[in-house]
């Protein structure tokens, strides 16, 4: 089984956004799943919440480009080390 964690460090909605939900939705008819993680209150989070998909959020709102590895690891640590098969990461 494919296991996809997209990560978005975005506060405003645009095209990288709307594509990262068009990905989940394709990827899902194609039985992979997906787990989002967000900035919260970001319109992205706003939108996954809506539309029912799963999400996680980033436990800040201010996200650094330096220190998205250091993040990114405390939460999969956080995670009980779920393995994903693919990290899709936009700033």
């Amino acid at each position: 089984m494919m296991k996809v964690l997209q990560v978005s460090g975005a506060n405003a909605w645009g095209g990288n956004e709307q594509q990262m939900i068009d990905l989940i939705y394709g990827l899902e008819k194609l039985d992979v799943t997906n787990v989002l993680l967000c900035v919260p209150k970001s319109p992205l989070h706003e939108k996954a919440e809506k539309l029912g998909l799963n999400y996680q959020l980033l436990s800040t709102k201010k996200v650094c480009i330096l220190n998205t590895q250091k993040v990114l690891m405390m939460w999969l640590k956080n995670l009980n080390q779920m393995s994903f098969t693919c990290i899709i990461v936009i700033l």
